[in-house]
């Protein structure tokens, strides 16, 4: 029977099987000097094509990616409309119900990587056990990712009698165009609890005649499937008990707070790469109570404006936060995180605040952000917590002496302090009344500048061990005094006087302050002095000759 197309279907071009390209239909019809009818597709892989919906200077049809997708016209013979579920799985694995007729013992790896061992034959090689023992009864992972799968093929009743262990489906990046397949599919696995439908292209109609949920599925991919957010709140809807949900890479445009009992159980949410720009779209998912994971890897955003009071800001149960790959550029808007009350574990590389070479950055997100445990996938013991707060009360004492406070913790009220330091360091208040008590503090209010003083300091020489990747060496050289006001560079400078090596010997230095010895900083900035990096007496100075 001949196939036929209309504008919107998915289809397979070229080799037929698991071995074609996919595109979505956008033209049939007339070129301008060439005969017989063509087809225009927009295809799946961005790069395969020649042009974007024009011939000899004529637009023909419209990509949906106009940015970076690519088309082009083939005749019909080179068309397919893809194959049913069940064909594809036999072609994936083997037929339906098949037994294998190796003999004794069968290993049979699922791409779940799971063993699954039964017997084919006894052991003299002639009785066949049962059908029963075919592998499909057994298989509890279905991957059919690429594969060209269009429709269910048959009635759910049989996938319920073929795969009644089956808990994971995957379908992404297939010709599926209509989310009712997928539907179909799942009312013939009912123990299924985690399906993948990203890389698809499929509407969402008529699911308001859906009455069937599926309360068994907890986890739904929905990846660069060109839906609204609207229409996903629609799909995942049918999984009320639904626990992780990733739709990356995706538009937002449009978004609206989840209406009441969507996503209710909710606890992870992926919404990285789909063109977030603004903190107040991201706010509208506070309001999810279970939420605990979001995932805003590689968006635009480049502020975060939460509100002040800790009332009616959202997301009480969140615990973790990716915010990698985004804009944010100052500690004002990093801050503004310290309100949320479970916040514990954060990722910020490839933002312009960030500075992942210095220990400094560091240990002021971990002093800002007072609930963390986890930084950067990096665990923060107490030890680390506590040496970072008593580094940023020192590093930012002058301006808190500067905003109202002061040099004691006896008569102390926030509500003297300029609220402007409260916003850019909230968590200041806090850390000097538990942590300062016994610290060296000085300021010179007059002038609003750290006093200068003399401090004696450890000089070390680091060495790399030759041979001993890794492994390093260090000789005590002298105690010596110097100005905290010198800079990094002039502390080089003195360093090659001291070591008798050439000035232009390239160097790193480091400093461990005497009350954490354990804990090592980077004086990576030259033109910074050593107050700025609160050194102090009786710290130690690494130095580290570089080759």
């Amino acid at each position: 029977m001949r196939e036929t197309f209309t504008i919107g279907n998915r289809v397979q071009v070229g080799a037929s099987g698991h071995h074609g390209h996919f595109a979505t239909l956008r033209f049939i019809g007339d070129l301008e000097g060439q005969a017989g009818t063509w087809y225009g597709v927009e295809w799946d892989e961005k790069e395969r094509g020649k042009h974007k919906g024009n011939y000899n200077g004529r637009s023909y049809f419209t990509l949906r990616d106009v940015k970076d997708g690519s088309g082009s016209f083939v005749r019909e013979k080179h068309l397919k409309r893809g194959i049913g579920v069940i064909e594809a799985i036999s072609k994936r694995y083997m037929p339906i119900g098949k037994i294998d007729d190796s003999p004794d013992v069968i290993n049979f790896f699922n791409m779940g990587g799971k063993e699954i061992q039964f017997y084919n034959r006894s052991k003299d090689g002639h009785c066949h056990v049962p059908k029963d023992q075919a592998w499909n009864l057994y298989q509890t992972d279905i991957d059919l990712s690429t594969y060209p799968v269009a429709f269910l093929e048959g009635s759910p009743e049989q996938l319920i009698d073929w795969f009644p262990r089956v808990t994971y489906i995957n379908l992404s990046k297939s010709l599926i165009e209509d989310i009712n397949v997928p539907v179909e599919i799942l009312t013939g696995m009912p123990n299924i609890t985690s399906i993948n439908l990203s890389l698809n292209e499929f509407r969402v109609r008529n699911l308001h005649v859906i009455t069937e949920k599926f309360p068994k599925v907890e986890k739904f991919y929905c990846d660069a499937v060109n839906l609204s957010f609207k229409e996903f709140l629609a799909v995942a809807d049918l999984f009320p008990n639904l626990k992780t949900a990733s739709f990356a890479a995706n538009s937002l445009l449009g978004l609206s707070i989840p209406p009441k009992g969507s996503l209710e159980k909710l606890e992870s949410l992926a919404l990285q790469q789909c063109e977030i720009s603004d903190w107040s779209q991201v706010q509208k998912f506070g309001y999810l109570p279970s939420l605990k994971m979001l995932n805003l890897l590689d968006n635009g955003i480049k502020s975060i404006e939460l509100p002040v009071e800790a009332t009616n800001m959202g997301f009480a149960n969140l615990e973790m936060l990716i915010l990698a790959g985004n804009g944010i550029e100052n500690w004002r808007n990093l801050c503004a995180l310290s309100f949320l009350p479970k916040l514990s574990n954060i990722v910020l590389y490839e933002n312009p605040v960030c500075d992942l070479n210095s220990k400094r950055f560091r240990d002021e997100v971990i002093a800002r952000l007072p609930h963390l445990t986890i930084l950067n996938k990096t665990e923060i013991p107490k030890e680390e917590r506590r040496s970072a707060s008593i580094l940023y009360i020192k590093m930012y004492y002058e301006n808190w002496i500067k905003a109202g406070g002061s040099n004691s913790t006896a008569g102390l009220s926030k509500d003297k302090i300029d609220k402007a330091f409260l916003e850019l360091h909230p968590t200041y208040f806090d850390l000097f009344c538990d942590l300062s008590e016994g610290m060296a503090l000085s300021a010179d209010n007059n002038s609003g500048k750290i006093k200068s003083q003399m401090i004696k300091v450890q000089v070390v020489l680091r060495k790399h061990v030759n041979g001993s990747e890794g492994k390093s060496e260090e000789t005590q050289i002298s105690q010596i005094k110097m100005l905290s006001s010198m800079t990094v560079s002039k502390v080089k400078l003195l360093m090659t006087r001291l070591l008798k090596v050439p000035p232009s010997q390239p160097m790193a230095l480091f400093f461990r302050p005497h009350q954490f010895p354990e804990y090592e900083y980077s004086l990576e900035s030259d033109l910074k002095t050593l107050s700025y990096y609160t050194v102090e007496d009786t710290d130690t100075i690494v130095v580290q000759l570089e080759t």
